[in-house]
């Protein structure tokens, strides 16, 4: 999507953070792509400039019980809490480049998009399952593929205004974004 170099750059932080804690993820590990990406990341954690990222995330480090869904202890694990606000605001950028590439135009600035981490959980809103069954819609829709399902998305677009859209979007085949473009209010 065509964008200025200080948007572009404004960014690079944001992006460097999803690009690791979504290839961290233990459940990305099965991905058959995992292995020729992790020797990218680590070389880009392990350099120099990357000290306030590492003392960041080491911080955020914390050992959680392993638990099957009988109750079953299996062991103590390390898990870091991740910074939704920060990978909410990259798949929110991800949604306007789609949006850019679908539609051949940018989002107009009377629209937004919103992002949500995990569609399928319950939040806090009035309607706690309306991310759940957004979600469960697109699923319906065809996806686009790229990589070996490195990343794919499915997108559907309102009748009546065609601003007004809702995408999942899927990286690793586990790794979930629900996003929509909506006016502003």
């Amino acid at each position: 999507m065509p964008s200025c170099e200080q948007c572009n750059k404004g960014a690079e932080l944001d992006d460097e953070y999803f690009r690791l804690i979504t290839i961290l993820r233990e459940d990305t590990h099965e991905h058959p792509d995992w292995e020729s990406i992790w020797p990218v990341v680590y070389r880009a954690i392990s350099s120099p400039q990357q000290v306030s990222l590492k003392h960041a995330l080491v911080e955020k480090i914390e050992y959680v019980d392993w638990v099957t869904s009988s109750g079953i202890f299996i062991k103590r694990r390390p898990t870091i809490e991740a910074s939704y606000a920060r990978l909410n605001n990259v798949a929110q950028r991800i949604t306007l480049g789609l949006f850019y590439h679908e539609k051949t135009y940018r989002l107009p600035d009377t629209y937004e998009a919103s992002a949500w981490g995990d569609p399928f959980a319950v939040s806090d809103s009035d309607d706690p399952n309306r991310n759940a069954r957004i979600a469960s819609f697109l699923l319906s829709k065809p996806p686009r593929v790229f990589g070996n399902s490195t990343f794919s998305y499915r997108f559907f677009s309102h009748e009546e205004d065609p601003n007004t859209t809702a995408w999942l979007m899927i990286f690793y085949g586990h790794v979930i974004f629900l996003c929509i473009t909506f006016p502003r209010e």
